[in-house]
């Protein structure tokens, strides 16, 4: 049956893939947009008929595997084989009936345009008919034109959109004289999301109708609900792009909101709301406003409207500009077009490729097989780069732009699908085999003898005119590279130099207090950053102190030591961040540079990827006045985009200062590697080896090389890939549980493979997230939290003082360690400043304060340290596990490792990546002169690795013994991180546990303490330093009295002010139950806890006065219960007998296990659960 299931399961899986596939096609193609127009062709009209019907077909065909599929999984519930598989089938079902009930809507938005096209072309329909009667001619003409059915709306449940679905919904369906049956029917397909989920609870009835309606005016049409949702809605709208298109869209979703607002009678008018608003905006607008609104008089009030209005006039400007710029820019392309593209391009017919016009979806396209192939073809042809069509200019589409990106193109020319970093290429003596390639879309080619697909990798390779190419021959060796190549006529400059990156900062000129911008040189050779003296003399800029400086030329051995003043300068990028410049001052920093100037191809190519890239046409020269070594450039540098290869070879550097042009452009006469034919010319494409290479060929090569083969590895990956891109699904390439189990193991063998040995202990690496993004210093973060933190403890002299000594004894204990000021971290190592903050624990015996380190801290829109490491496996036993195992022998030992994360060895180049701030005279404020640095030694607690590196470190200690004997599995299985649980029979082999633990321990200088047990003989027997003081510890949060040898059940409820539904959930989750043993006295509490949830409370709502009465009640039974439970049940090797109850009932199910040994019994462990809200089960099936 087990089976069975299984495969049921695998079926709706793959036919809820499969119809979900097939709807994001039909979505795709767009067939609910088909034209009505009765003007086109009888054959266009014919086709768009057939394209619907067909699409109507196999919508129809796969929806019904889906409902089948359905039906018999459900049917499979009732088996009592299955028992326990309800909420399995139960998220399978939802999983089904969700995607069926997005294909029925858009099915029948089909239909209906099926039958409306009909209509609209009546010729098609009724040819035969009108043949075979003899009506009038005036008869004959007179016909009914059927209009398409007007939409239902949706609602997904966002609160702001209520009032406009309600309105519709009400003239459309509401107030309609249909049955109430019906209208519950419309409003169930009308729902998604959050709002189809709030009223399952009514069942679909006539009578409940009414009921659904009003519980959704309710919860919707809550007037402040609404104003907070738009004001948060508000504080979120944010400029995608610096781009008009991108400011006009915000403008129009910030007139939605305040619109809004102002509807609900929210005074929108203030002066901080419109300041608000207004700053949304990048710079260059928010100075026309301001100098349009001081041309308006004095007397008009500047209202929201006013703020909306000004903004619609400047972004109206730039639009129209940009119309003529764009109209200008058509002009001089239409001047190269052949006279059949001046008589305009009609758009492709759905369901035909808008490239090639071939019977094949446009993605899939051969012809033009890349982004960069199918861009340049619309806009050579003058189409628009969303649908294809000559009618319109792409910024007057109203068509769905690209699902990756978002820009306004198609989705099968998104450059950023393919964008790759290319390989650099190598260098040979004499002339060097260079070629600039540009990663695009995995395309497929087919072999002309065996018709067998093949996969290669494409790449784009531009040469020029005197390229030649030897004949095509089979001898081709391994698997072949696609090129597109093209011959570029455009003339490249016979420069060969590099370029080097040069962009802009914004600096604050001291004596004039304007905003002025320098040249920066981002230089990856230097170590150091130096600024121009001329321009730090003309800053006056302060001196922060002189340094020696070594400076050593590339291929030489001497080196010049000179002294250089430090300064700061504060900087601004492009995208306005601020940035804290250490810079040294030096006289020369470089010769003049030459900017590039770029080639048409260039920049035909920056202009399809719409780069808002500056270049000038002839050379030109700077002079940078900042260079920025490796000590700061890479905070400027986008660590989440790829850089992107040029045509001319030359390569774009996405930072904040902009996109840098860099690199060196490939000059004439360079060779390409040797090239080879794929296909045998055949006798279509015969003399495509004589004629002349244009751009509008384009020619499938491919190239041997032997360095760039990709490996089998990558191989696996690739066409996994496209594998999974092609079926939709990741049904058959493992589950969530496989990946994480891989992932795991890749940890693992990593860990296993790094870590070290040495006479002191362990020492590990952390588990860093292969190509993470980058990772800032966190610098300032850092710093301004010690700021608060000492503002904040500074009240407390004691706590003050202790704060420091504890930083004082971690540098005594070698566990940190300070950094030396002129230290910045060896190449390739991370640098990250990690904040800290006290956590006071008077309850605990042995540490009272402790430093909690916060590598969760980040920058906005910046990784944090514990974003870029691995959380490692999960290595720890079950808590109810090893409690349960406690319960198992005459003599329990519990114990602790002493600052158990700080044993555990941190190696050298991770040591930089744990940075943090103290003080050095701890009792003064935070100050530049009065900050130290430290960086760990040791694997800190705080990163979210280290419970995994500690268990870690602990297995491999264990995993060194040549034999595993008993104490070692005991200890594997009862270590929970830093806790150690066992348990004995005898007194003898209780000590000999406690000295074999303690000694295996102290080998990798871990030290085991805070021994606690039952028997005294074995606590005189244990080392007094090792010895517990408390009799009455906690075992995983259990209270054990080591004198009777009796664990505490105890129900405790934290009283609180208010009665909400937050308190009441954290109430009920502050009780500690692992084992289920006072279940019965929180039942009634969880029973409450859903009334809430069923009754529709808010999170914050205070409770009405008989339900605050209710729940003092369930309080006042069951707080204060305390029950003292044996811990002792049975010896080791002692027989038992496990006996399991089970029952159910409509109001919660539930199961216990007891213990049987000479005759006594002991409850174990207990569950409970209450029934599902949205099914209704019988009880035998709950049972």
């Amino acid at each position: 049956m087990a089976s069975l299931f299984t495969t049921k399961k695998r079926l709706l899986t793959l036919y809820v893939n499969k119809l979900e596939h097939i709807l994001n096609n039909l979505k795709g193609d767009r067939l609910e947009d088909t034209p009505l127009n009765p003007d086109l062709p009888q054959d266009t009209q014919s086709e768009n008929i057939h394209g619907l019907e067909e699409g109507i077909s196999v919508l129809e065909s796969s929806m019904g595997k889906v409902e089948k599929a359905l039906h018999e999984l459900a049917s499979m519930g009732d088996n009592p084989e299955l028992t326990g598989k309800e909420k399995e089938i139960e998220e399978y079902s939802l999983n089904g009936e969700t995607i069926l009930m997005a294909a029925f809507d858009y099915l029948l938005m089909l239909q209906a345009r099926l039958r409306a096209l009909k209509s609209s072309v009546p010729s098609l329909t009724s040819t035969s008919r009108e043949s075979s009667t003899h009506a009038p001619i005036g008869q004959a003409k007179i016909k009914t034109q059927e209009l398409p059915p007007i939409p239902i709306p949706t609602f997904a449940g966002n609160i702001w959109e209520w009032d406009s679905f309600w309105g519709i919904f009400n003239t459309n369906i509401h107030s309609q004289d249909v049955t109430e049956m019906a209208k519950f029917n419309y409003l169930l397909s009308s729902l998604r999301g959050e709002a189809r989920d709030s009223i399952k609870k009514f069942q679909v009835t006539a009578d409940n109708y009414r009921k659904a309606i009003q519980f959704l005016h309710n919860k919707y049409g809550n007037r402040e609900a609404l104003v907070n949702t738009l004001v948060e809605k508000l504080d979120t709208c944010s400029l995608h792009g610096q781009s008009i298109r991108d400011q006009r869209r915000l403008l129009e979703e910030l007139q939605v909101i305040i619109s809004q607002l102002e509807e609900k009678g929210e005074e929108v008018n203030n002066s901080w709301l419109i300041k608000k608003v207004l700053c949304k905006f990048p710079d260059t607008l928010k100075r026309k406003v301001i100098t349009k609104k001081q041309g308006i008089a004095s007397t008009t009030p500047f209202t929201m409207s006013v703020l909306f209005q000004l903004i619609d006039e400047i972004l109206s400007t730039e639009e129209l500009l940009l119309t003529f710029t764009e109209a200008k820019h058509k002009a001089i392309v239409s001047d190269n077009t052949t006279p059949s593209q001046k008589l305009g391009v009609r758009r492709p017919t759905k369901g035909i490729c808008m490239f090639c016009e071939g019977t094949h979806p446009s993605n899939a396209c051969n012809k033009y097989s890349t982004p960069q192939e199918r861009s340049l073809h619309l806009r050579r042809n003058n189409l628009c780069l969303i649908c294809a069509s000559g009618t319109h200019s792409t910024s007057q589409c109203k068509g769905r732009r690209c699902f990756r990106c978002g820009w306004p193109h198609h989705t099968s020319c998104c450059f950023k699908g393919g964008l790759t970093h290319s390989s650099k290429p190598a260098d040979t003596e004499g002339d060097s085999h260079r070629s600039a390639t540009l990663a695009a879309k995995k395309g497929r080619g087919r072999d002309n003898n065996d018709n067998k697909s093949t996969k290669a990798k494409s790449h784009l390779i531009i040469t020029t005119e005197n390229n030649s190419c030897s004949n095509p021959s089979d001898d081709t060796l391994g698997e072949p590279v696609i090129l597109q190549h093209h011959t570029i006529t455009d003339s490249i400059p016979l420069v060969r130099h590099p370029f080097l990156p040069i962009g802009e900062v914004t600096i604050i000129d001291n004596t004039t207090q304007a905003l002025i911008k320098v040249s920066v040189l981002l230089d990856t050779g230097a170590e150091l950053s130096f600024i121009d003296s001329s321009l730090a003399e003309r800053l006056q800029l302060p001196v922060l102190e002189k340094k020696v400086v070594q400076l050593m030329t590339f291929g030489s051995s001497d080196v010049k030591k000179t002294s250089c003043n430090r300064v700061c300068l504060k900087a601004w990028d492009a995208e306005g961040n601020p940035h804290d410049l250490d810079l040294f001052i030096h006289n020369i920093l470089t010769r003049p540079l030459e900017t590039p100037s770029l080639p048409d191809s260039d920049a035909e190519f920056i202009r399809t990827l719409n780069l808002p890239i500056k270049w000038e046409q002839d050379h030109g020269q700077v002079t940078p006045s900042i260079l920025l070594g490796c000590d700061q450039l890479w905070s400027f540098m986008e660590a989440n985009q790829p850089t992107i290869a040029l045509p001319s070879g030359m390569r774009i550097l996405p930072t904040t200062l902009g996109y840098l042009i860099s690199g060196r452009p490939q000059s004439r006469g360079e060779n390409i590697l040797q090239i080879k034919a794929v296909s045998h010319p055949t006798a279509e494409n015969e003399d495509h080896w004589t004629n002349p290479w244009t751009m509008d060929v384009v020619q499938q090569y491919a190239i041997q090389s032997e360095e760039n083969e990709m490996t089998q590895e990558e191989k696996d990956k690739w066409d996994n890939f496209w594998t999974l891109e092609s079926a939709g699904t990741e049904e058959f390439t493992g589950t969530e549980k496989q990946a994480r189990t891989e992932l795991d193991a890749k940890v693992w063998e990593r860990f296993n493979d790094t870590v070290q040995r040495r006479p002191d202990g362990y020492y590990l690496r952390l588990p860093w997230i292969e190509q993470h993004p980058y990772l800032p210093d966190n610098k300032a973060l850092a710093y301004r939290r010690l700021v608060n933190v000492w503002a904040s403890i500074s009240k407390d002299d004691a706590l003050l003082e202790q704060y420091d000594n504890i930083f004082r004894e971690q540098l005594r204990d070698n566990i940190i360690e300070q950094v030396e000021e002129s230290t910045n971290g060896a190449a390739g190592e991370q640098i990250h400043y990690i904040p800290h903050q006290p956590v006071i624990t008077p309850h605990k015996a042995t540490t009272k304060l402790r430093i909690v380190f916060d590598a969760s801290a980040h920058y906005k829109n910046c990784p944090s340290l514990n974003d870029v490491l691995y959380r490692g496996p999960v290595i720890p036993p079950p808590i109810y596990g090893i409690l349960l195992r406690l319960r198992i022998g005459s003599i329990a030992l519990i114990s602790d490792i002493e600052k158990a994360f700080l044993q555990v060895r941190l190696q050298e180049q991770d040591r930089d990546a744990t940075r943090c701030f103290w003080l050095r005279n701890y009792k003064t404020p935070p100050s530049v002169e009065n900050t130290i640095k430290f960086r760990f030694t040791r694997v800190t607690f705080g990163l979210k690795s280290s419970p995994f590196l500690l268990v870690a470190a602990i297995r491999y200690h264990l995993n060194t013994y040549q034999t595993e004997d008993d104490s070692i599995r005991d200890i594997k299985k009862n270590m929970y991180v830093d806790n150690l649980i066992l348990t004995t029979d005898t007194l003898e082999e209780a000590i000999h546990v406690y000295r074999r633990t303690k000694q295996m321990f102290q080998e990798i200088n871990m030290n085991l303490r805070e021994f606690s047990s039952n028997n005294h003989l074995l606590v005189d027997a244990i080392t007094g330093k090792d010895r517990a003081i408390e009799t009455h510890p906690k075992v995983l949060g259990l209270l054990w009295d080591t004198n009777s040898d009796t664990i505490l059940a105890s129900c405790h409820f934290p009283g609180t002010q208010t009665r909400t539904k937050r308190t009441i959930t954290s109430v009920i989750a502050s009780i500690y139950d692992p084992l289920g043993w006072i279940l019965p006295l929180l039942h009634k509490a969880k029973v409450f806890l859903r009334e809430l949830w069923k009754d529709q409370y808010a999170w914050g709502q205070n409770l009405p006065t008989h339900k605050e009465n209710e729940w003092d009640n369930i309080i006042e039974e069951a707080g204060g219960f305390e029950k003292r439970i044996p811990r002792y049940c049975a010896p080791k090797e002692a027989e038992v007998i496990l006996v399991t109850f089970a029952d159910a009932s409509l109001a919660s199910m539930a199961a216990c296990t007891y213990l049987c040994y000479d005759a006594t019994s002991f409850l174990v462990m207990a569950k409970s659960k209450l029934p599902s809200l949205q099914v209704k089960y019988t009880i035998p099936k709950l049972e």
